[in-house]
């Protein structure tokens, strides 16, 4: 059973309000301010939306349930780190890559007297504070900001960038033939632009649609299209793999690591489509980091991807030696580029998928996930898989994982979702396609609280979250807390985030019921 008192409070993005001083002399003594005057921490520029919360305010969080530790010792033993100036830092070096790589690049060669490049500009500011943030980034107030800003260029412009989003980011969107071939003409102008990192994106986005489009009974995309993807993306690829700047690092690993999975997707044997992708690197000059990171990511995925998710009764023994092939050979190349390069999270992070299969004992693993979030204190990514990792069906107890989830939810880093792996503590996730799981899951009042004071708490702090709201409403009505749906679906009206109702019908379907159940009040 979950409980909470009133009297504790989070710590929010900056951590607990420090210990008082010692106290002035009687005759200098002062009235302390109550909680509610208290000074704001300093704005974040990376975080414009986030609205401040004094801690008299924040919402109150202590469970009743067992934790294995007291949290004063599972800070110390088990710390997460989250260093205030190390997210400043991180963040702020994320929106300058992103605006780099967009308005940067627009300033330089854009059409940048036009009519309509104050707009273009804006939608490309937004979208850098919407990139940045790593964890779920299509969803969230910086996406929907990003996503108004770009609706609102005028349909004249013929910015190459600007062109891609608005099919990417806007409502037509979708795995059509027909979208798979608008693709290629956007792809084609933006590989000669100077948008580079954009383009190996939508280079790769782009090969993909049109394979996928491709392999569909009755396609008439004809092989020469295929070939023209497939060049674009290599040549993309070419370009950034062969700049020695380390600040494309990262996105070249990471597309790399994606082509593994579509080319094994499309039928590549898994390992050898993992040497090809690796060749092509090392034809192309890519850096050591690079490569170690992109195969590393693959070998985890193709190790995962043979034995599969299920328990341990459901595994062949083929599927435990391939195993325990890939993640030693995922092993050795996370090591070595976290060797090469400690600053960045993402070997780090991937070795907990390792620390996982393979059995670390709980204090490499935690090594490992010290690096990732000390690394990145907003990598959402690295909690999710220490969470995984300490649940009882692979390495830890239900205590260990109690704790560790109080332990996010108190970060207050709602910028980076970390507070949300508490929201069903000892699941990933729910199974929202298993009705029958979810039924009998939601008739649990307990199992309301957590997820209740995460999406209470985040809106605190980010009260225009149109996706938290829908996502909140749709929690709430398979839990029926029918008062709690129609607070967000008040808010919303009729625009809800995508995602959560299949169609605008279920959505008014929904609304409907909630105010049914009420009365119609």
């Amino acid at each position: 059973m979950w409980k909470f008192l009133p009297a504790l409070t989070l710590c929010g993005l900056w951590g607990c309000e420090p210990p008082p001083p010692p106290p002035p002399p009687p005759a200098a003594r002062t009235k302390s301010p109550p909680p509610s005057e208290l000074p704001a921490p300093p704005a974040d520029p990376a975080d414009p939306l986030f609205r401040h919360v004094p801690p008299n305010q924040r919402v109150a969080w202590q469970p009743a349930f067992k934790m294995a530790a007291t949290r004063e010792e599972t800070d110390k033993k088990y710390p997460l780190p989250q260093n205030p100036e190390t997210i400043r830092k991180v963040r702020a070096a994320r929106v300058k890559f992103c605006r780099d790589e967009s308005v940067g690049v627009f300033e330089k060669h854009g059409n940048t007297a036009a009519p309509w490049a104050g707009k273009a500009r804006d939608a490309m500011e937004a979208y850098a504070l919407s990139g940045a943030r790593m964890s779920w980034p299509n969803q969230g107030v910086y996406y929907e900001a990003f996503q108004k800003a770009l609706a609102a260029v005028p349909a004249a412009c013929d910015d190459p960038l600007i062109r891609y989003w608005l099919l990417r980011h806007g409502p037509g969107y979708d795995s059509s033939e027909a979208t798979a071939v608008a693709w290629q003409g956007l792809a084609e102008n933006l590989a000669k632009s100077e948008y580079r990192m954009i383009a190996l994106h939508a280079a790769f986005n782009t090969l993909s649609r049109v394979l996928d489009a491709a392999g569909k009974a009755g396609s008439k995309l004809v092989p020469a299209a295929v070939a023209e993807a497939e060049g674009r993306y290599q040549r993309a690829l070419r370009v950034l793999a062969a700049n020695p700047s380390p600040r494309y690092w990262d996105e070249v690993a990471e597309v790399a690591y994606l082509e593994a999975g579509v080319r094994s997707k499309q039928g590549q044997d898994g390992a050898a489509a993992i040497e090809a992708v690796d060749a092509r690197l090392a034809a192309a000059g890519a850096a050591a980091w690079v490569r170690h990171a992109a195969k590393g990511k693959s070998l985890v995925v193709a190790g995962w991807a043979a034995r599969g998710e299920g328990t341990a009764d459901t595994v062949t023994p083929e599927g435990f030696r391939l195993l325990g092939v890939h993640m030693t050979a995922a092993r050795g190349e996370l090591d070595a580029a976290w060797q090469i390069d400690p600053t960045r999270a993402d070997p780090a992070r991937w070795m907990l998928h390792v620390a996982r299969a393979e059995g670390f004992d709980r204090d490499e693993m935690e090594e490992w996930f010290r690096r990732a979030m000390e690394a990145d204190p907003d990598c959402y990514m690295a909690c999710r898989l220490k969470k995984s990792w300490l649940t009882k069906k692979w390495h830890g107890t239900d205590e260990d994982v109690f704790s560790f989830v109080d332990q996010c939810f108190r970060t207050g880093n709602f910028y980076g979702h970390l507070p949300f792996v508490a929201e069903f503590p000892l699941m990933e996730d729910l199974p929202y396609k298993d009705k029958e799981f979810v039924q009998k899951y939601s008739q649990n009042p307990a199992a309301w609280v957590p997820l209740d004071r995460v999406a209470h708490a985040h809106l605190a702090h980010y009260p225009d979250d149109r996706w938290a709201r829908t996502r909140y409403a749709y929690h709430a009505l398979i839990w029926k807390r029918w008062r709690v749906a129609e607070a967000q679906f008040h808010w919303l009206k009729d625009k809800p985030a995508p995602g959560w109702f299949e169609t605008t019908a279920d959505y008014e379907q929904a609304v409907q019921r909630a105010n049914r159940e009420l009365g119609g009040k």
